[in-house]
């Protein structure tokens, strides 16, 4: 996947849980494995069992979306105050 939630600012929201829905349910539904790769750090948490972070081509975190996210090395280059705001 293309980092597509992202892409589009103004369809934040609906349009974007809707298109995350629909890449869990095909994934499920066909036994596949989905490489997502999104910049919309929120939403894609709120999908996926397991999280890979690459900064600067090098990989700086991999686990469960819970651990990722108390990752300092993420935090830093990444998230920021962004968690704190996220349901």
């Amino acid at each position: 996947m293309s980092p597509c939630a992202s892409a589009w600012p103004s369809r934040a929201g609906a349009e974007v849980e809707a298109m995350a829905r629909r890449i869990r349910r095909l994934r499920d539904e066909a036994g596949l494995a989905v490489v997502w790769i999104e910049h919309a750090v929120a939403t894609l948490l709120r999908h996926v069992e397991r999280v890979l972070v690459l900064h600067q081509g090098r990989k700086i975190a991999d686990g469960a979306p819970a651990e990722v996210v108390r990752d300092a090395a993420v935090i830093e280059a990444y998230l920021g105050d962004e968690m704190e705001a996220a349901p």
